[in-house]
């Protein structure tokens, strides 16, 4: 499979290789990154509050379905009836909006759009099929005005009706993949270039509020197959700390790369977690405060772990069914899909790239010797 990579004054993704899902934490802008919540009432747990019906919609709080509330879109007799809401943005910046969406009834199902206005350019739609369950979707988008109209569609004419949860819109990390899934940022992430004179930039100050995850669903495969790869320095090994973490929310299967804490055994040595067969194990201690670079592969049964373009460890183990990766966490672990985030990453991270494709060993091992 081949590897490709891009780079411009803005960023560098490393080298991608085969079906990439998410390459991220690759800016040369040095600028802490801060994201707060900029939807008001996006769960909707008691009134719709903050939202306004348009093009003679009828919206209302529901309790039933999604747990804690949603808003329900009806069309009533005409089509594409909406909810809608304006809010801030700043030129030039980047922010992903992520919701669930469930379609009750009508023939057309919903969609979401954003725009400079109801009636002006649009930044992006989202056509959402009609579905009887609950699904999460999200669009990522660059601002080009101070403003942003958010509108959640009934497509449908004729008494048709979509209801939408969790909708949330953020200050967004970039996915330099062909997906351009945004990651969104919670808290502030610090950006500090990773040498003396590098334009690259590191990625720190992990912690409760300061972490960036996306929900968009992605297909790993069942049996699957993972490669989770990145910079990573520390010296710091007070706790755990995941580089990352992936969660299925249909299987509960997870992965995740982490490095031990002190007073363990292999402290301050990277290992490979899932939650079937537990964790790999690498040989090489990486706490000295310099950057290292980890993959770590799960292909069916066979799951290896390699530290600066070496394998460090592997193992035959049990295949895992992840076709519905519905947390992408960047510098945390969680148990499940609605667990205690923690672990945070203790150091620096940069250059994170997801792919559904093992690559070789020697293309970890050019892959490597280009970048260090």
């Amino acid at each position: 499979d081949r590897v490709s990579c891009f780079i411009t004054s803005d960023y560098n993704t490393g080298w991608m290789n085969g079906d990439i899902k998410l390459a991220t934490l690759s800016d040369t802008d040095d600028t802490n990154v801060t994201g707060s919540e900029l939807i008001t009432n996006g769960t909707f747990t008691s009134n719709t509050t903050g939202w306004t019906a348009g093009n003679s919609a009828t919206i209302s709080q529901q309790s039933n379905g999604n747990p804690g509330g949603n808003i329900n879109v009806y069309s009533g007799t005409g089509s594409n009836g909406f909810a809608s809401q304006t809010i801030t943005t700043v030129v030039g910046e980047t922010y992903t909006l992520s919701f669930d969406y469930y379609h009750v009834n009508g023939n057309s199902g919903g969609y979401v759009n954003i725009g400079t206005s109801f009636a002006g350019d649009q930044y992006k739609y989202l056509s959402l099929p009609a579905t009887s369950s609950w699904n999460n979707h999200s669009i990522t988008f660059k601002a080009t005005t101070t403003t942003a109209f958010v509108g959640l569609y009934s497509r449908s004419s004729g008494n048709g009706n979509a209801r939408y949860d969790n909708v949330s819109l953020r200050l967004a990390e970039e996915d330099r993949s062909v997906n351009g899934n945004g990651l969104q940022v919670f808290g502030t992430v610090t950006k500090t270039a990773v040498a003396t004179g590098a334009e690259l930039v590191g990625y720190s100050g992990w912690g409760t509020s300061n972490y960036m995850q996306h929900t968009v669903s992605t297909n790993y495969g069942s049996p699957t197959t993972i490669c989770f790869m990145g910079w990573q320095k520390t010296s710091n090994i007070s706790n755990y700390q995941y580089m990352g973490s992936l969660i299925d929310g249909t299987s509960g299967k997870l992965i995740g790369l982490s490095i031990n804490a002190s007073g363990v055994t292999n402290a301050g040595k990277p290992y490979f977690y899932d939650n079937t067969n537990s964790s790999l194990e690498g040989t090489v201690r990486v706490d000295d405060g310099n950057w290292h670079f980890m993959v770590a592969i799960i292909d069916g049964t066979s799951k290896k772990l390699y530290i600066d373009g070496e394998l460090s460890a592997s193992a035959t183990v049990t295949a895992l069914a992840m076709t519905n990766v519905t947390r992408t966490n960047i510098g945390f672990y969680a148990p499940t899909t609605t667990g205690t985030k923690q672990y945070f990453h203790l150091g620096s991270t940069a250059l994170i790239r997801i792919s559904a494709t093992a690559p070789s060993t020697e293309q970890i091992k050019k892959i490597y010797n280009d970048e260090k």
